[in-house]
């Protein structure tokens, strides 16, 4: 067995004019020397004599490219020290382990060599045909078995001479057709094979965000019956499959399917086939500096616009993730195929800060961007256009209209005077894209007289404590110092020294003058492990508590050093803030951990009182979201930011006359309207669960002043 591979490297050898195509064409041109001489011969000459004739032939012919290929080794030899048996076995190592094709074209030599020569023999041996001679030849090399009935004497030496011969070939062939296979099996094995697909998710690289993304595209196509990924890593291709099988990802009608090869090489692209894509994600690689990650992504990203180019293709969504938000301008520069960058550092940093200030706001993003659960759609619907945006809010049962797209802007939470036009799409949160639909207009009735909205919550100035440190720790200062109220005082302990954490602020651009709310910013040197150092501090006095992820070491180990010093800061707080007969004296404060691993989860939702942010879970799941539908960034970012509208957990008391009140979701959706709110969901009194786009919207509840409802609103 022959693959292209070798059919190739052989064509190019005998092109190149070779020894052994020099080899094969002489044996060759002997085969035709000696035909011809038969048929000259057949006419008048007696076929003994024409025989030996063709034997001299044959035999002179051997002897002579036997003796000119010793005579070109002599002329090569570089070293008179070295015998001409070390230089054969040298030239033939060397051809066997440089030429792809050597095994296939050894075969073909040794078959005709038996061929020219034994044919000759066999026709001195007992008269006959010269074609008659090498046909015998021939089947008694391909089946050893034939010569059983040849005459004794010299034809049947001859033949079992000719039949050993065969067998050392079949023997060739059989190493050559199982190296083949061994080949193949291993290049399967390997992952070197090409993936022949249309319309797939590519996953460029591996990193603890690989799996929770294959999870989330395992969720988004489960409504097609499941599609393929394809993930591209310089891991083993086996140990990918081994840590894919061995996770609990499920894959709802999906395959995965691993090849090893790095993305920056642009053959390596192409045998992913990255040019037929549905969505590419590039993964930052957390072995490398984040500027070295980042630099890696930006060549990524050149290697895709250079094949895509090749083949004149349409761009497929490329979702790149970048570690430094200062690196973003860089890629977006040289970037032309309208990248969507995830900066997943500052991201995540945005939604601490605002969990701080929001309690549930971590789990309430975690289910809105999950495909597991209700989440963002745009679709365009002819029956709705010329309607206000105030009438399409309550003509969906099992969607919640959040916003419109009107081409590549985004407008959230309109006014209700806005009128729908042709070409635009509903921006909705529904549990999938095919539940949803409008319905007739639901009129629902407000009393204004009797309802006024009470005031919205005022942002006092706070106290708070960032527990660890992280490297881009002046962005989180300022995107806390867009949150908190006037004079809020921030408070920093980590390993890191004092003037090494000042120095730091300082080398990223963070000045007292950039700072608005933030009046003073104390560090301290100090183990977050350490219950003495964390009783140093009072942590009594603080309304907001950060516990940071440390960066330097793995999930498990940065989430075991978490949930250590949640517990220590929660035992500390319940020493100082209880009074001598157990009575609580102060309100405890809000405690937010940064969590990566998914198992630690369920150990931080059993502590009361604390809230999560689920970094790593989050950042897959947006990525996710945005290789589905890449407008769906601008969505999620001005929900993350301080600029535009953003999500809000508010009291519900807010929108009640009194403290109990009978109400449907509808008639709570209206009184939202009067203040230009959008209700999505609400979290029920007592319980950390979230409902979102709850199905029966008509459905009359019990609603109380202190159930937290959730907004989206323009402040």
């Amino acid at each position: 067995m022959m693959s292209v591979n070798v059919l190739k490297a052989w064509g190019a050898e005998v092109a190149e004019g070779g020894t052994a195509r020099r080899l094969m064409l002489s044996l060759v041109v002997l085969l035709l020397l000696c035909s011809a001489l038969d048929l000259v011969f057949d006419a008048f000459v007696p076929d003994v004599i024409s025989a030996w004739v063709q034997l001299l032939v044959a035999l002179g012919g051997v002897a002579y490219l036997a003796s000119d290929l010793l005579r070109q080794l002599e002329q090569h030899k570089a070293r008179s020290d070295v015998s001409l048996l070390d230089r054969i076995g040298y030239e033939l190592d060397l051809w066997l382990s440089t030429n792809s094709s050597a095994k296939p074209m050894a075969l073909m030599l040794a078959t005709l060599l038996l061929i020219v020569v034994g044919g000759p023999l066999l026709a001195v041996a007992e008269p006959q045909s010269i074609f008659t001679a090498w046909w015998s030849a021939w089947t008694w090399i391909s089946d050893p078995g034939t010569h059983a009935d040849v005459d004794p004497g010299l034809p049947r030496l001859i033949a079992f001479a000719l039949t050993v011969g065969g067998m050392l070939v079949f023997a060739l062939l059989v190493g050559i057709i199982s190296d083949e296979i061994s080949e193949r099996v291993d290049d399967l094995k390997k992952g070197r094979s090409s993936v022949i697909e249309t319309g797939h998710s590519l996953i460029l690289g591996w990193s603890d965000k690989t799996l929770p993304v294959i999870q989330e595209l395992c969720l988004a196509n489960e409504s097609m019956g499941g599609g393929t990924i394809v993930v591209l890593s310089t891991r083993d291709k086996e140990e990918m499959e081994e840590l894919i099988d061995d996770s609990d990802v499920d894959m709802k009608g999906s395959k995965v399917v691993c090849r090893t090869g790095s993305p920056l090489s642009y053959t390596a692209l192409m045998k992913v086939s990255c040019t037929s894509a549905r969505s590419i994600i590039c993964l930052a690689s957390k072995e490398l500096s984040p500027d070295a990650s980042d630099a890696q992504q930006l060549r990524i990203v050149l290697q895709l616009k250079q094949a895509l180019e090749q083949y004149d293709l349409a761009s497929p969504h490329v979702v790149v993730e970048v570690l430094d938000v200062d690196n973003a301008d860089v890629i977006r520069e040289a970037d032309e195929l309208r990248c969507v960058l995830v900066q997943s550092h500052d991201i995540i940093g945005r939604l601490m800060v605002t969990t701080t200030r929001q309690p549930l706001m971590g789990a309430i993003m975690a289910e809105l961007l999950s495909f597991d659960g209700p989440e963002f759609y745009m679709r365009e619907w002819e029956e709705l256009v010329g309607r206000r945006f105030g009438e399409i809010v309550f003509m969906f049962d099992a969607a919640v209209p959040v916003g419109i797209r009107c081409g590549g802007a985004i407008l959230l939470n309109p006014p209700d005077s806005r009128v729908i036009q042709s070409g635009e799409e509903i921006i909705v949160v529904a549990e999938d894209d095919d539940t949803y639909a409008p319905k007739a207009e639901r009129q629902v009735h407000i009393d204004h007289r009797s309802f006024v909205p009470s005031a919205r919550e005022t942002v006092h100035r706070s106290r708070i404590l960032f527990l660890n440190w992280r490297r881009d720790m002046e962005h989180l200062v300022m995107q806390l110092d867009e949150q908190v109220g006037p004079g809020t005082v921030l408070y920093m302990m980590s390993e890191k020294p004092r003037e090494e954490q000042m120095f730091a602020l300082r080398e990223g651009g963070l000045t007292r003058e950039r700072l608005q709310n933030i009046t003073t910013i104390q560090h301290k040197e100090g183990n977050t492990l350490s219950r003495k150092h964390l009783q140093g501090l009072k942590l009594e006095e603080f309304d907001n508590i950060l516990i940071l992820s440390n960066e330097s070491e793995s999930k498990q180990e940065a989430d075991s050093r978490s949930l250590a010093t949640l517990l220590m800061v929660k035992s500390i707080q319940r020493e100082r803030t209880a009074g001598y007969h157990g009575v609580v004296a102060r309100k405890q404060p809000a405690i937010v951990g940064e969590i990566l691993d998914p198992q630690t989860q369920q150990l931080v939702r059993a502590m009361s009182g604390s809230d999560y942010v689920m970094s790593n879970d989050i950042i897959s799941s947006y990525i996710a979201q945005v290789s589905e539908n890449r407008f769906l960034s601008a969505v999620l970012s001005e929900l993350l930011t301080s600029v535009g509208c953003e999500l809000y957990v508010r009291s519900a008391g807010r929108y009640l006359q009194h403290a109990h009140e009978e109400l449907s979701f509808w008639d709570l959706q209206a009184r939202t309207r009067l203040t230009q709110e959008i209700l999505i969901g609400f979290v029920p009194v007592g319980s950390k669960d979230t409902v979102i786009n709850p199905p029966k919207k008509d459905a009359m509840r019990m609603w109380s002043a202190e159930d937290r409802v959730i907004v989206l609103a323009r402040d």
